[in-house]
């Protein structure tokens, strides 16, 4: 998931320049910093190949938009749209219209636009699979191994029909038209934001470009945030130890990464207040989303530091690509992983990429949603419990509210709700004074 950055800037050079402007430029710059060895060795290797490299060669430096909007010209309203308010959310994007000249011409500043961006979306109306311009873009997407979030612009069969149909199998869309909406180009507002976190996992948002009305949108809008609230007593035995709910927990080296598909979200929040409540450390996406790293980068640390991985599994879960990447970087760092099994999937181990990770890992089943309860009770939960005090024995969870507490800032000491046993016998009961609880 996390690449060298020396080889990253290399890989993103060659990439939107011409192999000679890409060569002199390395070359020129190995010169300046005293590495004319390696200079020589690239200077032999290209008149090996019959080819020269100029003493001059004026380049122009050209800093691609980080998005690229492929689209068929029947959705342009809703795609020039669309780009107007990623601008306002922070992402500069790439789109033909006002592009300079036509034919191979047009084809070259696309060409270098998306090999310039980070991620290439696609507004896919009915017509888009038929398009040649568009399955060029695709292919190219494909071929340079960038991103690709594919958008439902009007309903639709998924996969669509045509060529393009292997390649979107792969790939997990995203509904962006409202049914209910007599407005074309309208899209629901939650979609928007979920397109948002998929292109957060590559690229940070430019600060300098958010407006107000996007202000903070990578903040979670979940109340009660840490799912602490504050609780007080008249008779001052049963004080509870408690901080303000509206202040995220820090997650820095966490015991738990909840890996899940974001149709589940509202689920897996709830999972998250559950085990935060009972005293472990959580990693997940949604509060992660601030800073200038990209999400993967975030992921990486995630699941690297973590001591054991949900995997929150639906059949949507074993499509995404996102999702597959976690779960190939947990099973190749050897994290213990408890499958959650959420919706159903057909078979198990499901089919796919997934199937060798889960093959020979039990699953625990919450195939079922209690209105009143939620998904997270009974036996099931238990035993998810019983997993993580396998490899997370250090976390008393019948005394959960001090860990958070103590994560947040320095206390003073507080009674804990604890339900004394009397003694029986001879002894008399000691009431412990004031000063013998603070120390």
């Amino acid at each position: 998931m996390q690449n060298d950055p020396s080889m990253s800037l290399l890989n993103e050079w060659f990439m939107t320049h011409k192999a000679d402007e890409a060569t002199y430029g390395l070359v020129k710059m190995l010169h300046e910093i005293g590495r004319e060895d390696v200079e020589q060795i690239i200077r032999k290797a290209v008149a090996e190949a019959g080819e020269l490299i100029p003493d001059d060669l004026p380049i122009e430096i050209k800093r691609f938009p980080p998005v690229f909007l492929s689209y068929q010209w029947g959705s342009q309203q809703a795609v020039l749209k669309l780009k107007t308010n990623l601008e306002q959310a922070g992402y500069a994007c790439w789109i033909d219209i006002g592009q300079m000249g036509g034919g191979d011409k047009l084809f070259a500043h696309i060409d270098a636009g998306i090999r310039g961006a980070k991620v290439v979306i696609c507004c896919m109306n009915t017509s888009y699979a038929q398009s040649d311009n568009c399955s060029r873009e695709v292919h190219l997407t494909i071929s340079t191994g960038k991103a690709l979030i594919p958008l439902q612009m009007e309903k639709q069969t998924w996969p669509p029909e045509g060529a393009l149909g292997p390649i979107m199998s792969e790939y997990l869309f995203i509904r962006f038209y409202d049914r209910k909406a007599n407005d074309p180009n309208a899209w629901p507002a939650d979609k928007f934001m979920e397109l948002l976190g998929q292109i957060r996992y590559h690229v940070a948002p430019d600060p300098d470009m958010i407006t107000e009305q996007y202000y903070n949108w990578f903040v979670p809008r979940i109340d009660n945030l840490i799912f602490l609230q504050p609780s007080s007593t008249t008779n001052g035995t049963n004080d509870k130890v408690s901080i303000p709910n509206d202040v995220p927990l820090v997650v820095i080296h966490p015991q738990i990464m909840i890996s899940y598909q974001w149709d589940y979200q509202k689920d897996i929040v709830k999972l998250y207040e559950k085990l935060t409540k009972l005293g472990y450390c959580c990693w997940l996406d949604i509060f992660q989303m601030g800073g200038g790293d990209s999400l993967f980068e975030k992921i990486d640390a995630g699941i690297r530091h973590s001591k054991c991985v949900l995997a929150c599994v639906t059949p949507k879960y074993t499509k995404s690509i996102n999702c597959r990447r976690e779960m190939a970087l947990a099973d190749a760092l050897k994290k213990p992983i408890v499958p959650l099994y959420v919706e159903d999937t057909g078979t198990w181990p499901p089919a796919g990429p997934m199937a060798m990770v889960f093959a020979e890992k039990p699953y625990i089943d919450f195939r079922r949603s209690d209105d009143k309860h939620g998904r997270w009770f009974g036996k099931e939960f238990e035993l998810v419990l019983a997993r993580l005090k396998q490899t997370i024995p250090e976390v008393q969870t019948e005394r959960p509210q001090r860990h958070l507490l103590d994560m947040q800032r320095p206390t003073t000491a507080m009674k804990q709700d604890e339900n004394k046993t009397k003694r029986i016998g001879s002894a008399p009961v000691i009431v412990e004074s004031r000063t013998c609880s603070i120390m």
